[in-house]
């Protein structure tokens, strides 16, 4: 198998990983940006997808107004975000990055609480968590809700640049 055969097999398998909403991409976007993410060169990504000229701008202008962007840099910054566990936050710069406003306004508030809201760094396990003797822990961030119990916050989605 030549390397865009191995290539295509690895977008396919991997199609959820990364985006949030991948099903709002059509299989060639999807294949687009992400090829862009990882660096992949006009031509390369041409023949991934076997697409001649006229098509693949067809198909990046689709992709760039869904992103509403008006170039690969701005349009795979914007669309890249990764889950990471709670535990993985140890910077205000990270959790600036958080996607999910009502998110990051839960935390803002713990690190308030703990007063660390001007702290550059922090361990998150003294803050987001409450270790008990017997060694398990549990989150102190949670997302109000108007009926029913807050849910506890365990990971965060965060955007990131992956070029």
């Amino acid at each position: 198998m030549d390397w865009l055969g191995a290539a295509k097999a690895k977008f396919i398998m991997k199609t959820q990983t990364l985006l949030g909403h991948p099903d709002k991409f059509t299989s060639s976007e999807f294949t687009v940006l992400k090829s862009m993410a990882l660096g992949l060169s006009y031509e390369d990504i041409r023949k991934l997808l076997g697409l001649k000229h006229d098509k693949y701008e067809s198909v990046c202008q689709g992709l760039f107004e869904k992103l509403g962007e008006s170039n690969h840099y701005t349009g795979v910054k914007k669309a890249y975000h990764i889950r990471k566990p709670l535990e993985s936050l140890r910077t205000m710069g990270k959790v600036e990055k958080i996607v999910d406003e009502n998110v990051k306004k839960a935390i803002l508030k713990v690190l308030k609480k703990a007063n660390l809201s001007d702290s550059n760094t922090f361990v998150p396990q003294q803050v987001f968590f409450r270790t008990y003797a017997n060694g398990s822990k549990k989150t102190k961030v949670f997302l109000p809700i108007k009926n029913g119990d807050p849910v506890p916050v365990n990971k965060v989605r965060i955007r990131e640049a992956l070029n």
